[in-house]
């Protein structure tokens, strides 16, 4: 996305992207230095606007692009196109509103999915108020993430410059960077109590030598309490021991004797180098892996003769996920573009396509019986589509208030299906009725993955987080029986292998995590070097599992000794 009225300038220009809930200052804070005035009525900023800002500093001028995005929940957070090619970030939080705080995870979430690696500020605003509700101590969002942390008020200028003299400092990467003048700024309308925030300064010093809490709510949850956190297992962040990179996984040894470890026996493949895969699946008597691209692109892989067999560009935008329709020789897709498109895998030909979305879609499902197929999607719906029909719209299902990443069908009854999302539950749903007939609470982040499983005679669901956990659920009493904690970074795909008693977990951490599905004891830790995994994808009557990357796809052919369904 272009820059409106960027201007072609002859010294050092970088995007800056502000993020954060409404009404934190985020358009004070820019137009502050833009007019010297402080805004003092607040307006909510609708979409996107974007400012120039120069500094002179003792190594020349610099320019950032300011661009001013709306934080209001009711619009919905912030689409891809305002991170595109952003080179550093201030993310904002008002001291005096909690939940403000609260959130900043999400933004930082957001934000890291599509910019990597680029300068972040962590700025807490408004701290000439005297009613402060978040506490200097219990910031502890920016240690975990390793981000610079400013307390800073607009109506004070206290700290005005700092963000912006610590980005430019690692944007140049000179640390003695220093600005030779100063923006013309107003007189301080409120003058700020210094030695209150001389203490606030002291408390986050000391606070930087303990421990981080299990969780950035620990402090408030003493005192609040908040329905979707009661019950819900926190993350214990252990250090872990190195993986082991690249060719076979090393079956990690714990204090247990051997015959209570998984007997694991892995080998790679298949493995092709591509660019970001989003998704994949497995054809049902095929050879074939299907990866559909961040590209637009989507491929068939002959896993067997280490060959594409066809390749299709779909379009220019992400394809998120894409899926065989067997028994119709088709393959379905969804993508950022707000399109389903449907294509004959035999002949290439471009079947169907419509805009089935309002926003981007996250996730397509085939029914296994029924003409239907499940989309989910950023518009925080779900919808069913008989192609039979003409692809007409069967279903709407509303429930849930943020992205809807991933829907899975019950395996014992395929009325039936789960939804995960990024307000942090599952949600269970009947193919009949538009409303959800229940919601499983317990994840402390967003919810990115699901898979049904049986356990004997018991079903089981089995969900991924941003919170770096995978739970097992109770189908039956809707409860948290088990977490699986380890990962690093969010988790991204999970599943329960078909034929081998195993749970499988990927994350953005780079690794592919192998679970005892009787004991959830955590049998190998794998690293193929192909930088964030996104996907797994398992074959019934398989012990193959395949996996999509940053940097490409991968096949393993796993085998556990004496293994029978899990019990």
């Amino acid at each position: 996305m272009a820059l409106p009225n960027q201007q072609t300038v002859d010294y050092p220009s970088f995007k800056l992207v502000i993020v954060g809930d409404g009404g934190t200052g985020k358009t004070t804070f820019v137009k502050r230095h833009l007019t010297g005035e402080f805004e003092k009525k607040y307006e909510p900023t609708i979409g996107v606007e974007v400012h120039p800002l120069d500094f002179f500093t003792n190594c020349g001028k610099i320019r950032f692009y300011c661009w001013d995005t709306a934080g209001q929940e009711k619009f919905g957070g912030l689409r891809d196109g305002y991170y595109i090619h952003g080179q550093c970030a201030i993310i904002m939080f008002d001291v005096t509103a909690r939940l403000t705080y609260k959130n900043v995870p999400t933004w930082h979430r957001d934000l890291c999915r599509v910019c990597e690696n680029i300068p972040i500020v962590l700025c807490g605003n408004k701290v000439d108020v005297k009613n402060r509700q978040v506490k200097a101590k219990q910031v502890t969002f920016h240690r975990k993430k390793n981000l610079q942390y400013y307390e800073i008020s607009a109506k004070s200028n206290y700290n005005f410059e700092k963000p912006f003299l610590y980005l430019a400092r690692k944007l140049a990467g000179d640390p003695n960077l220093h600005f030779v003048e100063t923006p013309a700024l107003a007189p301080p309308e409120v003058p700020i109590d210094l030695a209150a925030q001389a203490q606030h300064e002291a408390e986050l010093a000391a606070a930087a030598s303990q421990p981080l809490p299990d969780d950035d709510d620990d402090a408030f949850e003493q005192n609040t309490c908040n329905p979707m956190k009661m019950g819900s297992f926190l993350r214990n962040r252990r250090v872990l021991k190195p993986v082991h990179p690249g060719g076979f996984a090393e079956i990690r040894k714990k204090s247990i004797s051997a015959a209570e470890a998984l007997k694991l026996t892995i080998e790679q493949e298949f493995s092709q180098l591509s660019e970001r895969v989003k998704s994949l699946d497995l054809h049902p008597t095929r050879p074939w892996i299907l990866t559909s691209l961040y590209s637009g692109t989507v491929c068939i892989w002959n896993y067997k003769t280490q060959t594409m067999e066809k390749s299709f560009k779909v379009t220019e935008s992400p394809v998120r996920s894409a899926k065989f329709i067997a028994r119709k020789q088709w393959i379905v897709t969804g993508s950022d573009d707000r399109f389903i498109r449907v294509y004959n895998y035999e002949t290439t030909e471009l079947v169907k396509e419509f805009e089935a979305h309002s926003d981007y879609i996250r996730g397509v499902l085939v029914h296994p019986t029924l003409p239907c197929v499940i989309s989910s999607s950023d518009d925080m719906l779900i919808k069913m589509w008989n192609w039979e029909k003409e692809w007409e719209c069967a279903q709407t299902f509303e429930g849930h208030s943020h992205y809807v990443m991933q829907v899975m069908f019950n395996p014992k009854d395929s009325s039936i299906f789960a939804s995960a999302s990024l307000d942090t539950t599952v949600k269970i749903w009947n193919l009949n009725s538009p409303t959800p007939v229940a919601t499983l609470n317990g994840h402390s982040e967003g919810v990115n993955c699901i898979d049904f499983f049986m356990r004997g005679d018991k079903l089981y669901l089995l969900s991924g987080s941003d919170d770096f956990t995978a739970k097992v659920w109770d189908y039956e009493t809707k409860s948290c029986v088990h977490t699986l904690e380890g990962h690093t970074h969010n988790i991204t795909s999970c599943c329960v292998h078909p034929q081998l008693p195993i749970i499988i977990t990927t994350s953005e951490d780079n690794t592919i995590r192998l679970w005892d599905a009787a004991t959830y004891r955590l049998e190998s830790t794998l690293d193929y070097g192909l930088q964030r995994v996104w996907a797994v994808g398992c074959k019934q009557e398989s012990c193959q599992v395949a996996f999509g990357c940053d940097n490409g796809a991968t096949m393993l052919k796993v085998a556990v000794a004496d293994a029978g369904p899990a019990q």
